[in-house]
């Protein structure tokens, strides 16, 4: 390990709803959230960024904005929305 070389990477922080109370959740903060099972599986970094601080063990970090989710019995759609990333 470098001891000049410093990081701290926070991978997920946010405040938000639950499901309990209704159908829609939301929440705001960097959340970590599965957009891509090609992506997570092979660790592309393509639509969940990772943090490469340690390239043999890369983490998967979450994205920033505002996010909210729909269930129904059927399944759940996701929206989006950041000002930093987009998707």
């Amino acid at each position: 390990e470098c001891p000049d070389c410093s990081a701290f990477e926070l991978p997920e922080a946010y405040v938000g709803s639950s499901h309990e109370l209704s159908r829609w959740s939301v929440q705001i903060g960097r959340v970590r959230k599965s957009w891509s099972v090609l992506d997570q599986t092979w660790q592309l970094g393509i639509y969940q960024p990772r943090f490469v601080y340690d390239y043999l063990h890369p983490e998967t970090v979450g994205l920033f904005g505002v996010f909210s989710d729909y269930r129904w019995g059927g399944g759940t759609v996701s929206f989006f929305v950041s000002p930093i990333f987009s998707l």
